[in-house]
């Protein structure tokens, strides 16, 4: 899963590195670059008219050992606080409950410390990912702008009680 979240990552949100002979950036991801290539921030297309293949010095494939060895810590932390919080449950409802707790971890220990330390929430949206869970589409508008998935707004509503 942690390795697949970096391809998600590398893939649709880690833009083109070509610059044409004009100074223009390409803004295409990966995912899209196939079909559309080079294009400017108003989707025209850019150096000479040619599509033109993806170009990155960055890819999941070279940063993947450090990635892994860069989270490894906290997913153990994680799993360690989830047993402790869980000793004695069956084997069923503890699959169930370590997806909702380890949601709610993740919301409260990493989410939390990334947003305060970046300035807040409010400087951040996206409608391709759900910063909660950060793996589905979100499809559910908060009254502040933001948009969850389903499964976070589900554990956020268990957690916090809230009735949307």
């Amino acid at each position: 899963m942690c390795k697949g979240a970096l391809d998600r990552f590398c893939d649709f949100f880690w833009p083109c590195s070509f610059t044409d002979a004009r100074g223009r950036k390409c803004r295409n991801m990966k995912a899209a670059h196939w079909s559309k290539g080079h294009q400017n921030h108003n989707g025209h297309i850019i150096g000479g008219g040619l599509s033109g293949a993806y170009q990155s010095s960055f890819s999941s494939g070279s940063y993947r050992r450090k990635w892994i060895d860069l989270i490894t810590p906290n997913l153990v932390s994680c799993e360690t606080r989830l047993q402790q919080r869980h000793h004695g449950v069956g084997a069923s409802q503890l699959k169930i409950l370590k997806a909702n707790k380890a949601l709610q971890l993740h919301v409260e220990e990493q989410l939390k410390v990334f947003f305060v330390g970046s300035g807040g929430a409010t400087n951040y949206f996206s409608i391709a990912t759900c910063y909660c869970c950060l793996m589905n589409v979100p499809k559910h508008p908060l009254p502040c702008g933001h948009v969850l998935a389903l499964h976070a707004l589900k554990v956020m509503e268990a957690r916090w009680n809230i009735h949307w």
